[in-house]
């Protein structure tokens, strides 16, 4: 997911990731379906020309996530589409 804009640059908005780069989970529940295996989150700056004026400089923060389906989800919908089917 990236977050940036492309209306203000540097100068009237300054987006920094806080604190670690990575993502805070203690206020988020587990999942009985996935499980996070990576995270990371990193800030990248660019300079880009925007018509006749000079080069603005805007931030984007980016922040990846590794999520993979658990096993038991995989067993669950084998057997309910089974039942279902019969």
């Amino acid at each position: 997911m990236t977050l940036a804009s492309w209306a203000l640059d540097n100068r009237r908005l300054n987006l920094v990731i806080d604190g670690e780069e990575d993502f805070e989970f203690s206020i988020f529940s587990e999942s009985n379906e996935w499980m996070l295996l990576e995270s990371s989150a990193r800030q990248q700056t660019g300079r880009y020309q925007c018509g006749h004026t000079e080069a603005l400089e805007f931030t984007q923060l980016i922040y990846s996530m590794t999520i993979r389906r658990r096993f038991g989800f995989y067993v669950y919908a084998l057997i309910a589409c089974t039942l279902r089917v019969r």
